[in-house]
Protein backbone atom coordinates (compact mmCIF):
# COMPACT_ATOMS: atom_id res chain seq x y z
CA UNK A 1 0.00 0.00 0.00
CA UNK A 2 1.52 3.24 -0.95
CA UNK A 3 2.02 6.29 1.29
CA UNK A 4 -0.81 8.18 -0.37
CA UNK A 5 -2.95 5.51 0.11
CA UNK A 6 -2.30 5.49 3.85
CA UNK A 7 -2.80 8.97 4.44
CA UNK A 8 -6.25 8.60 2.81
CA UNK A 9 -7.95 5.33 4.47
CA UNK A 10 -6.37 7.56 7.88
CA UNK A 11 -8.27 10.06 7.01
CA UNK A 12 -11.03 8.16 6.02
CA UNK A 13 -11.25 6.57 9.38
CA UNK A 14 -10.87 9.86 11.22
CA UNK A 15 -13.42 11.64 9.31
CA UNK A 16 -15.67 8.66 9.94
CA UNK A 17 -14.96 8.67 13.66
CA UNK A 18 -15.73 12.38 14.06
CA UNK A 19 -19.03 12.07 12.60
CA UNK A 20 -20.07 9.12 14.50
CA UNK A 21 -18.95 11.24 17.38
CA UNK A 22 -21.03 14.41 16.66
CA UNK A 23 -24.15 12.13 16.04
CA UNK A 24 -23.36 10.30 19.19
CA UNK A 25 -22.81 14.11 21.31
CA UNK A 26 -26.25 15.29 19.28
CA UNK A 27 -28.36 12.67 20.71
CA UNK A 28 -27.15 12.86 24.08
CA UNK A 29 -28.29 16.79 24.23
CA UNK A 30 -31.26 16.07 23.58
CA UNK A 31 -31.23 13.57 26.35
CA UNK A 32 -30.11 16.05 28.68
CA UNK A 33 -32.66 18.62 27.57
CA UNK A 34 -35.24 16.22 27.81
CA UNK A 35 -33.73 15.28 31.11
CA UNK A 36 -34.07 18.77 32.68
CA UNK A 37 -37.73 19.49 31.35
CA UNK A 38 -39.06 16.19 32.53
CA UNK A 39 -36.98 16.14 36.34
CA UNK A 40 -37.70 19.78 36.43
CA UNK A 41 -33.99 20.32 38.10
CA UNK A 42 -30.89 21.62 35.91
CA UNK A 43 -28.89 19.87 39.51
CA UNK A 44 -28.16 15.96 38.71
CA UNK A 45 -28.14 15.87 42.38
CA UNK A 46 -31.73 16.57 42.51
CA UNK A 47 -32.65 14.82 39.16
CA UNK A 48 -31.55 11.22 38.86
CA UNK A 49 -32.65 10.79 35.08
CA UNK A 50 -30.26 13.60 34.49
CA UNK A 51 -27.62 12.52 36.62
CA UNK A 52 -27.48 9.04 34.79
CA UNK A 53 -27.57 11.30 31.10
CA UNK A 54 -24.51 13.56 32.25
CA UNK A 55 -22.48 10.19 33.43
CA UNK A 56 -23.10 8.87 30.11
CA UNK A 57 -21.82 12.18 28.42
CA UNK A 58 -18.27 11.91 30.21
CA UNK A 59 -18.40 8.26 29.29
CA UNK A 60 -18.72 9.41 25.46
CA UNK A 61 -15.82 12.02 26.74
CA UNK A 62 -18.43 15.30 25.90
CA UNK A 63 -16.21 17.81 27.10
CA UNK A 64 -17.46 19.30 30.59
CA UNK A 65 -17.98 22.97 29.12
CA UNK A 66 -20.09 21.42 26.23
CA UNK A 67 -22.02 19.61 28.62
CA UNK A 68 -22.43 22.89 30.59
CA UNK A 69 -23.33 24.88 28.04
CA UNK A 70 -26.46 22.31 26.96
CA UNK A 71 -27.52 23.05 30.65
CA UNK A 72 -27.65 26.39 30.78
CA UNK A 73 -30.24 26.44 27.48
CA UNK A 74 -31.97 23.70 28.56
CA UNK A 75 -32.43 25.33 32.09
CA UNK A 76 -32.76 29.15 30.64
CA UNK A 77 -30.52 30.37 33.56
CA UNK A 78 -27.82 32.40 33.26
CA UNK A 79 -26.05 35.72 34.90
CA UNK A 80 -25.30 39.34 33.88
CA UNK A 81 -23.01 42.26 34.78
CA UNK A 82 -24.93 45.68 34.98
CA UNK A 83 -22.52 48.15 32.99
CA UNK A 84 -24.78 51.24 33.07
CA UNK A 85 -26.50 52.92 35.52
CA UNK A 86 -29.54 53.43 32.54
CA UNK A 87 -29.83 49.50 32.55
CA UNK A 88 -27.35 47.90 29.88
CA UNK A 89 -26.31 44.59 31.43
CA UNK A 90 -23.86 42.16 29.64
CA UNK A 91 -24.12 38.48 29.51
CA UNK A 92 -23.25 35.22 27.22
CA UNK A 93 -24.83 34.57 23.82
CA UNK A 94 -25.24 30.81 24.69
CA UNK A 95 -27.28 31.82 27.39
CA UNK A 96 -29.91 33.81 25.15
CA UNK A 97 -29.80 31.31 22.19
CA UNK A 98 -33.24 30.31 21.28
CA UNK A 99 -34.68 32.68 24.04
CA UNK A 100 -38.36 33.98 23.21
CA UNK A 101 -38.45 36.53 26.35
CA UNK A 102 -35.93 37.51 28.29
CA UNK A 103 -35.92 38.47 32.38
CA UNK A 104 -33.32 39.81 34.79
CA UNK A 105 -33.55 39.26 38.84
CA UNK A 106 -31.82 41.98 40.19
CA UNK A 107 -29.85 41.58 43.40
CA UNK A 108 -33.10 42.43 45.52
CA UNK A 109 -35.30 40.14 44.20
CA UNK A 110 -37.00 42.96 42.06
CA UNK A 111 -37.32 41.68 38.11
CA UNK A 112 -37.28 43.04 35.16
CA UNK A 113 -37.83 42.19 31.16
CA UNK A 114 -35.02 42.59 29.08
CA UNK A 115 -34.79 43.66 25.39
CA UNK A 116 -31.75 42.33 22.88
CA UNK A 117 -29.33 45.00 21.85
CA UNK A 118 -26.61 42.93 20.34
CA UNK A 119 -25.11 39.54 20.11
CA UNK A 120 -21.96 38.21 19.26
CA UNK A 121 -22.05 35.05 18.94
CA UNK A 122 -18.32 34.10 18.34
CA UNK A 123 -16.93 35.81 21.15
CA UNK A 124 -20.25 34.12 23.13
CA UNK A 125 -20.95 38.25 24.26
CA UNK A 126 -24.69 39.76 24.19
CA UNK A 127 -25.74 43.11 25.33
CA UNK A 128 -29.32 43.46 26.64
CA UNK A 129 -31.37 45.98 28.49
CA UNK A 130 -33.67 46.82 31.16
CA UNK A 131 -35.78 49.82 31.23
CA UNK A 132 -34.34 50.87 34.77
CA UNK A 133 -31.96 54.40 35.84
CA UNK A 134 -30.13 54.91 38.90
CA UNK A 135 -28.15 50.91 38.95
CA UNK A 136 -25.01 50.15 40.18
CA UNK A 137 -22.99 49.66 37.20
CA UNK A 138 -19.73 47.32 37.71
CA UNK A 139 -16.75 49.01 37.10
CA UNK A 140 -15.15 47.48 33.93
CA UNK A 141 -11.20 46.80 34.40
CA UNK A 142 -8.30 45.63 31.36
CA UNK A 143 -8.02 42.25 31.02
CA UNK A 144 -4.22 43.26 29.51
CA UNK A 145 -3.37 44.19 32.62
CA UNK A 146 -3.97 40.58 34.21
CA UNK A 147 -1.40 38.97 35.15
CA UNK A 148 -0.95 34.91 35.96
CA UNK A 149 -1.01 33.35 39.55
CA UNK A 150 -3.05 36.44 40.49
CA UNK A 151 -6.54 35.91 42.63
CA UNK A 152 -9.77 35.87 41.03
CA UNK A 153 -13.48 35.84 41.56
CA UNK A 154 -16.37 34.19 39.97
CA UNK A 155 -19.73 35.59 40.94
CA UNK A 156 -23.01 34.50 39.72
CA UNK A 157 -26.15 32.37 39.30
CA UNK A 158 -25.67 28.28 39.74
CA UNK A 159 -28.47 26.35 38.72
CA UNK A 160 -30.52 29.45 38.19
CA UNK A 161 -31.42 29.21 42.38
CA UNK A 162 -28.26 30.68 43.82
CA UNK A 163 -28.27 34.16 42.89
CA UNK A 164 -24.84 36.10 43.54
CA UNK A 165 -22.73 32.97 44.82
CA UNK A 166 -19.04 33.59 44.88
CA UNK A 167 -16.26 31.32 44.21
CA UNK A 168 -12.48 32.60 44.13
CA UNK A 169 -9.33 31.23 42.60
CA UNK A 170 -6.51 32.37 40.99
CA UNK A 171 -5.45 33.22 37.10
CA UNK A 172 -4.48 30.26 35.84
CA UNK A 173 -3.38 31.18 32.21
CA UNK A 174 -3.75 33.57 29.46
CA UNK A 175 -4.90 33.81 25.99
CA UNK A 176 -6.25 30.57 26.36
CA UNK A 177 -7.52 29.11 22.84
CA UNK A 178 -10.51 26.66 24.00
CA UNK A 179 -13.10 25.29 20.86
CA UNK A 180 -16.82 25.38 21.68
CA UNK A 181 -19.03 24.24 19.55
CA UNK A 182 -16.78 24.60 16.63
CA UNK A 183 -15.63 28.11 17.42
CA UNK A 184 -12.31 28.84 18.86
CA UNK A 185 -12.20 31.99 21.43
CA UNK A 186 -9.08 33.17 23.63
CA UNK A 187 -10.18 33.11 26.90
CA UNK A 188 -8.66 33.53 30.50
CA UNK A 189 -7.97 30.78 32.23
CA UNK A 190 -9.54 30.54 36.14
CA UNK A 191 -9.18 27.70 38.86
CA UNK A 192 -12.29 29.42 40.56
CA UNK A 193 -14.92 26.82 40.46
CA UNK A 194 -18.14 27.97 37.25
CA UNK A 195 -21.10 25.99 37.08
CA UNK A 196 -23.98 25.97 35.00
CA UNK A 197 -26.36 29.14 35.74
CA UNK A 198 -22.97 30.81 36.14
CA UNK A 199 -22.32 32.05 32.11
CA UNK A 200 -22.83 35.65 31.79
Amino acid sequence: MSGHSKWHNIQKTKGAQDAKRSAAFTKIAKEIIVAVKQGGSGDPNNNSRLATVIAKAKAANMPNDNIKRILEKASGAGSGVIISQDGYILTCAHVLDGASKITVELQGGETAVATLVGSYTNGDIAAIKIDKTGLNAAEIADSDQILQGETCYAVGNPEGRFSGSISDGIISALDREVEVDGITMSLIQTSAAINFGNSG
